[in-house]
């Protein structure tokens, strides 16, 4: 019963790394939540590169001594500077995207387009110190006026830019296809102007390279006076004026094109904004606040809870359809637009959280969640305790009251909040054979989180069941399969003595019925239980089944979650408790989950992530 006391635990958040703050520095974007000096220094790159290039321009001219010194001086400046620079965003590269891990990750970075830039505006100018012979000092002068194609960084910040490199991303098939076939189409013509022309014109039209020469430089306007000489035939005419239509098309085409996906990106911003706004009222729904029923139960309870924490702000279970269609101005098409876009949002149905036979009208609501990881969200508390909610995503509900049962408790949580994909599994319960390969991805994230910590001696997994006239039970216990074959806990005495607990407990403070262990609901051999003990041997695993009536309908479930909470910590914990951290941030207010600005970047984060 000691648990909630212990005020003085560690935090679990860990600071930022010092490599993750140089991945807000080089994300970009001034309008992120981070510290405001990673965006000064943001600014500091933008002054130097546009510095770099005036210098470069100034070196053009014929300067005194005196000027040309300083000027020379100051290149080394940025020199330094933008080798310093690149090679911490190298470095950092792992932080900004995951596909530039590891040495080859760092390869592929320097390959790209800003990376390359970045790569041959400094390091061959070192390699050319060094090794002299190696690089020709012409060709160092040269890799320094690469300093000024950094310009395009620069660029990177403005929106008009962005519309345009999105433009040019989304129309890029269309436009290559358009090259590809009016390239094609000169060709052919460039073989029959030769087939007309060359015995008229040989002189001009020799041999089929000759022609597709001449097509080809009527395109950029014979700057090499290439094509000067006129054609003779009447056939040649004919051709030469289908090439100059070519012309015409070879940049009309294209930038139709960019001029169409420009006009697509300005909209799409624009739906983004409304969707961003959409977003911003629905989340004033979920503002955090105390809960009366849970109070009251504190208060009736006081012998057991510490007087510091009977304050504790909580974000809504849900929201109505229909109070944001009233409250907020939204309509139905917002409120799903809005959930179809944003990750920390879903719509559900609560009447699926009852039996069929109760005839239940449709009731739309919205569910918030907490959002941290790809498949979800994941909160390490050094526990030797896991709870572990795998189907949040599918079942109404289940996900808030575990949420706050863990952080209750000071255990280890993590969550199946977001669908991997069209083919995705909606559960990690009962795991699939071969799910998609992003799928695979996410699902081994999550393995590796639920696994992770090597101190972890209990983990609880819940997911819900549906009561009817046939089952009536408010719990359900299951640890094996069918007749206790392949049980997934080590620890029987412990386990045995905590259901017997819980299932006194649940029926004398809330009248609710337990069956331990459940008949009902055996195991099946892909069960997730059997993979973390395969991941993790020894780890004692089981099963607890609420009903989804009582998590969404039973006015104490919170109560609920907190004596289960107390429960689980004196039992499986040692009675370790709830955290500093979590103690404090209950006695916070704001809105949804977000404990910290940073949560709310890694939730945009993960919005935009495609």
């Amino acid at each position: 019963m000691i648990c909630l006391i212990n005020r003085d635990m560690e935090t679990t958040e860990s600071k930022k790394t010092f490599k993750q703050l140089l991945a807000e520095v080089f994300d970009e974007d001034f309008s992120t939540n981070s510290p405001k000096w990673t965006n000064y220094l943001d600014i500091a790159i933008i002054v130097m590169i546009v510095l770099s290039t005036v210098s470069v321009f100034l070196g053009t001219f014929q300067l005194s001594p005196g000027f040309a010194r300083g000027l020379k001086v100051f290149d080394w400046f940025v020199q330094i500077f933008f080798t310093v620079e690149v090679s911490l965003r190298i470095w950092a590269a792992d932080e900004i995207d995951d596909k530039y891990r590891n040495f080859k990750g760092r390869v592929r970075y320097c390959l790209s387009f800003y990376g390359l830039i970045d790569f041959l505006a400094t390091y061959p100018v070192w390699l050319g110190l060094i090794c002299p012979s190696l690089i020709p000092i012409g060709i160092i002068q040269s890799f320094r006026v690469l300093r000024v194609a950094r310009l395009f960084r620069v660029f990177l910040y403005f929106k008009a830019f962005r519309f345009l490199s999105t433009a040019i991303s989304s129309k890029k098939k269309e436009i290559l296809v358009s090259l590809e076939f009016i390239m094609v189409v000169t060709i052919v013509l460039s073989f029959i102007l030769y087939l007309v022309e060359h015995d008229s014109n040989p002189v001009m039209i020799k041999d089929g390279w000759h022609s597709i020469v001449w097509a080809f430089a009527k395109y950029l306007g014979d700057p090499g006076k290439i094509a000067d000489t006129p054609l003779v035939t009447t056939a040649g005419h004919i051709i030469a004026f289908l090439v100059g239509v070519m012309g015409v098309a070879i940049f009309v085409v294209p930038i139709g094109f960019l001029s169409a996906g420009f006009q697509e990106a300005v909209e799409k911003d624009k739906h983004n904004a409304e969707l961003e706004e959409y977003r911003e009222k629905i989340s004033r729904s979920f503002r955090r606040t105390g809960n009366k029923s849970f109070k009251g139960y504190l208060d009736e309870h006081a012998d057991i809870v510490d007087e510091r924490f009977k304050t504790l702000n909580f974000v809504p279970q849900r929201m109505p359809v229909s109070k944001l269609q009233v409250r907020q101005g939204l309509t139905l098409d917002n409120v799903i637009e809005t959930c179809k876009e944003s990750k920390e949002f879903r719509l559900k149905n609560l009447s699926a959280a009852l039996s069929d036979e109760e005839l239940a009208p449709d009731r739309f609501i919205v569910e918030h969640f907490p959002l941290n990881r790809e498949y979800g969200c994941y909160k390490p508390r050094k526990s030797n305790v896991t709870i572990v909610c795998p189907s949040s995503l599918d079942e109404v509900g289940i996900g808030w009251f575990t949420y706050y049962l863990a952080k209750m408790g000071g255990f280890n949580y993590i969550s199946h909040e977001i669908k991997d994909d069209s083919d995705g599994e909606d559960s990690y319960y009962n795991l699939s054979p071969k799910p998609s390969e992003s799928a695979e991805k996410r699902r081994e994230e999550f393995l590796k989180d639920l696994t992770a910590d090597e101190s972890v001696k209990w983990v609880i997994i819940f997911v819900t069941h549906v009561k009817n006239s046939d089952n009536t039970v408010d719990f359900h216990f299951s640890a094996a399969r069918k007749n206790g074959l392949d049980c997934t806990v080590e620890d029987l005495d412990t386990y045995k003595r905590f259901t017997e607990r819980f299932t006194d407990l649940m029926k004398r403070e809330f009248e609710l019925d337990t069956v331990a262990p459940s008949g009902r609901h055996p195991l099946l051999k892909k069960n997730l239980g059997y993979e973390i003990r395969k991941r993790r041997p020894g780890t004692n695993v089981f099963v607890l089944r609420p009903s989804s009536e009582l998590m969404n309908f039973n006015t104490h479930k919170l109560a609920i979650a907190y004596r289960m909470a107390l429960l689980i910590s004196e039992q499986f914990d040692n009675g370790r408790g709830m955290t500093a951290d979590d103690c404090a941030d209950f006695k916070k207010g704001g809105l949804g989950f977000a404990e910290k600005k940073s949560d709310d970047k890694d939730r945009k984060k993960l919005d935009n992530k495609k």
